[in-house]
């Protein structure tokens, strides 16, 4: 077991992104998708000028082999602009398309309507060398951390 630890700069409930029951890392932090594994942990800090707290924990409970299985599989977390800001925050922006290729949603990563191409290669950029397509890394709220999830979940509530 791991433990992967990052500074949060910022905390939008986007990523990570703790709605509908799970927590989830599916975007940004292509490093750590690479390489972390189920059992593994993360832990997001506050920045230094903030204390360096820890906004959320999660133990990685499943790993996605690719975002094509995550956009069929978390619907509820794809960006709603037409809803509350739960719904903008939601990680699961790639659509994939009949050629292979995964087309940008709008959301918190987007220009708008138009995709971010510059943070669309970062965000694809989590290939494993263990030969998956993609990692996300997906955990049902921890039973050992409970109030991690709730605080964050709370926070972007309100």
């Amino acid at each position: 077991m791991k433990l992967y630890s990052y500074i949060v700069a910022i905390d939008s409930g986007f990523a990570p992104n703790p709605f509908f029951g799970y927590c989830t890392l599916a975007c940004c932090k292509p490093a750590i998708r690479r390489t972390i594994d189920e059992g593994d942990w993360i832990v997001g800090l506050s920045p230094k000028a903030k204390g360096n707290k820890v906004i959320y924990a999660m133990q990685v409970d499943e790993i996605l082999k690719s975002y094509s299985e995550y956009y069929k599989r978390f619907e509820n977390k794809r960006p709603d602009y037409t809803k509350d800001k739960v719904y903008e925050r939601g990680d699961n922006i790639y659509m994939p398309l009949d050629d292979g290729k995964y087309q940008q949603l709008r959301s918190q990563h987007s220009n708008g309507e138009q995709e971010n191409l510059g943070v669309k290669e970062w965000d694809l950029g989590g290939v494993p060398s263990r030969g998956q397509e993609f990692i996300l890394d997906c955990k049902e709220y921890p039973e050992a951390i409970p109030w991690a999830c709730d605080l964050i979940t709370n926070h972007w509530q309100a």
